[in-house]
């Protein structure tokens, strides 16, 4: 009479796949057709726990190959909780992994055997292993091709990390979306560069005609500015008349002022039309010569098309890079949860599209001499500036509220952007920059459009950036604050189930 004795050792790298499975969230059981002893001495080899359970504790297909009634009350306090099952048949793999997909778990299951296919089929992530048989692989949903699971690992970390890259994109996406639509609805019912125009401009009475007439305040920049309310010889008051339903004074000036200092608030544009009585026309031999002709601001605010497309154009070629950010994987399985995720996306976006909407009212005041800008010591801006202004500040704020969105419920200085996003953001910045800058003088859209260095000021660039980074970082404080307070509250938060917590309730 001999003895033979056998040995099958796990692979050297299983107890670290394991470990580092469970670093992530990821509950692992051992299900095995070898005795309860052997399982119990293997997950003591691996440090998967010792809570094994026998085939007198699994259920059993009925005689007509069913699931059992009431599987999850009756056998989930010993399934869920368990570390591993030892003496198992084909059925009872089966309905582990049904008992658990019944108790909400995402479940994956490997093997390599016929009898494994039933229950690599049921799983929500069947996979098998190097070397399996036929029907276990054509029941898997993913094949390995070399020995080991340490690529299983691998795996759910690629995936967490593509998760978080998708969620990154969609709240910049809908905060981006929300700025933009908010901002642009607002500004056009709320915000109307002719009431701007009218407070801090004059009546001008020329040729027997009374017009608005905008003219740049008294500055650092315009010392030959008009200090309205001041003794000011250089203009001729006639008198009082009723402009618009409102009493004002009228004076006796061009409707097409200038102040000498280089800023030109009316918008003023070329003309050869003879029959516009509101302006001087200007002849040549009984010819109609070119001249100006200078209106006041517009009833409404609209960027030109063509900054709102290039606003798009190089917010796309940016959100390309995310697919390559630097992002670290969740520690706890990922799930969507819209609700948390538009709640975090409107916060980013309603402040965004305040401060856009702050910039605004504050540009198209900028000639008051009680105004923001007066008081800071900035100069009066042209209507075509007041664009360029708003088009920087929405360019800029729209990438840095990609860098909010990347880190959740972290501030934006926690995580290291990949190089990749960082450079990308870096061009379509410096784009954007130069384009506010430098755009030259002209009409897009029947709009004057006239970069922000242009004229003798040119640091109002400058001024629109650290306005924009101080609203970041008010901006990621929002976030971070409403982050925290939802999941203090416990709102929009989904539970993460524990294996090792479970116990049975009555609404299960």
């Amino acid at each position: 009479i001999g003895i033979l004795t056998f040995l099958a050792p796990p692979r050297y790298d299983t107890k670290e796949t394991i470990a580092r499975a469970k670093s992530f969230g990821v509950g692992v059981k051992m299900v095995t057709g070898d005795h309860k002893v052997i399982a119990i001495e293997t997950c003591k080899q691996l440090g998967m726990g010792h809570n094994i359970q026998g085939p007198e504790a699994l259920p059993l297909l009925d005689a007509d190959g069913n699931n059992p009634p009431n599987m999850l009350q009756d056998f989930g306090n010993t399934i869920i909780p368990a570390d591993g099952f030892g003496q198992v048949m084909p059925e009872h793999k089966f309905l582990i992994v049904e008992t658990l997909r019944q108790a909400n778990f995402r479940v994956g299951m490997t093997g390599d055997g016929v009898n494994d296919a039933p229950a690599l089929k049921r799983a929500d992530v069947g996979i098998a292993v190097a070397g399996s048989t036929d029907a276990a692989r054509a029941a898997a949903d993913i094949v390995l091709t070399h020995d080991g699971l340490s690529v299983v690992a691998d795996a759910i970390i690629v995936a967490r990390e593509v998760f978080c890259r998708l969620k990154n994109f969609i709240m910049y996406r809908v905060a981006a979306t929300l700025q933009l639509l908010l901002f642009f609805f607002i500004a056009v019912f709320a915000l109307e560069p002719y009431h701007f125009y009218e407070k801090n401009g004059i009546v001008a009475m020329n040729a027997g005609n009374a017009s608005l007439v905008g003219i740049p305040r008294e500055s650092s920049v315009c010392k030959t500015g008009w200090n309205k309310g001041a003794d000011d010889t250089r203009l001729a008051l006639l008198g009082q008349t009723t402009f618009d339903g409102k009493a004002m004074d009228i004076f006796d000036i061009a409707s097409d002022f200038d102040a000498g200092c280089g800023i030109r608030l009316p918008i003023c544009s070329k003309s050869t039309a003879c029959d516009d009585a509101s302006f001087t026309e200007r002849r040549s031999g009984g010819e109609c010569a070119e001249h100006e002709v200078c209106e006041p601001w517009p009833k409404f605010f609209q960027l030109p098309v063509l900054m709102l497309m290039l606003i798009t154009l190089l917010n796309d070629g940016t959100l390309i890079a995310i697919g390559y950010d630097r992002v670290t994987a969740s520690k706890t399985p990922e799930r969507w949860n819209l609700p948390f995720v538009f709640v975090v996306s409107a916060v980013l976006g309603a402040v965004a599209c305040g401060s856009s909407l702050l910039l605004l009212w504050a540009a198209l005041d900028s000639n008051n001499k009680d105004g923001v800008f007066a008081g800071m010591g900035l100069p009066p801006l042209e209507y075509g500036q007041v664009i360029t202004a708003i088009y920087l500040k929405v360019s800029v704020s729209d990438f840095l509220t990609l860098f909010s969105a990347r880190t959740q419920d972290s501030f934006f200085w926690t995580s290291i952007p990949g190089p990749i996003l960082m450079a990308a953001a870096t061009v379509s910045l410096i784009i954007s920059t130069f384009l506010a800058a430098f755009w030259p003088e002209s009409v897009v859209d029947h709009l004057p459009v006239v970069g922000l260095a242009h004229g003798d000021y040119t640091l109002m660039p400058l001024w629109v950036w650290i306005y924009c980074i101080i609203w970041w970082f008010i901006q990621d404080l929002a976030k971070v604050i409403t982050i925290g307070t939802l999941k203090y509250l416990k709102l929009f938060v989904p539970k993460v189930l524990n294996p090792q917590d479970w116990a049975r309730d009555s609404a299960v």
